[in-house]
């Protein structure tokens, strides 16, 4: 600019004050990421505040774990009175939030302290139920895992021995239709299995 020239104010200052396009629109990326991101968080607090899977622990006492998509811990049930002393226990010990092989420990510790892991004749029964094939296993290879101590070669009646079998989430509301655990459920289903059978090859002959 030199002595002489003229100057629009008025041009200058819109030019000065007016955002450009390209700011508007990073503006719009920024509002939709953190919506996006909102929502994402959102969904993952309610998947893990709520269990989406379910593992029955009978050797009476009789215990059930709530479990969510992280495989940690969120609700754990007495199915009988002999369980109402574990479960305190348990929920003593912070059982809620911690991983299900952790729960699976201490439950087993606690078991044997009072007597029902005795090492003699001993009879366990898991259950686990999802919908998730790939959890299920996760969860059951977990359960195995804490219970290694425990014979699964054995036979019933002849030492220590684990089962574990695998339930759907509709098989576990069943079960809870009738005030049993999941795992008796699958037992009670496999006997009436079984039967079945017999009397089918009864009559073939």
């Amino acid at each position: 600019m030199r002595v002489g020239d003229t100057v629009n104010v008025a041009e200058t200052v819109e030019k000065e004050t007016t955002p450009s396009k390209g700011f508007g629109f990073g503006k719009l990326i920024i509002a939709a990421v953190a919506i996006f991101v909102a929502v994402i968080v959102g969904v993952n607090i309610k998947n893990t505040k709520f269990a989406s899977s379910y593992v029955s622990l009978d050797i009476n006492p009789s215990i059930e774990y709530g479990i969510n998509t992280n495989n940690r811990i969120v609700t754990i049930k007495a199915l009988n009175s002999d369980a109402e002393k574990i479960v305190n226990s348990l929920n003593d010990k912070g059982v809620k939030k911690v991983t299900f092989y952790d729960a699976m420990k201490m439950t087993e510790e606690l078991l044997r302290q009072n007597q029902f892991i005795t090492g003699d004749t001993n009879y366990i029964l898991v259950d686990v139920a999802s919908n998730n094939k790939n959890r299920a296993g996760f969860l059951e290879n977990a359960a195995q895992e804490a219970f290694k101590s425990v014979n699964t070669t054995l036979p019933m009646g002849q030492g220590s021995s684990l089962v574990i079998r695998r339930s759907s989430i509709a098989d576990w509301k069943k079960a809870k239709s009738y005030d049993i655990s999941s795992g008796y459920y699958a037992e009670i289903k496999e006997i009436v299995r079984a039967k079945g059978k017999c009397v089918e090859q009864s009559g073939e002959k």
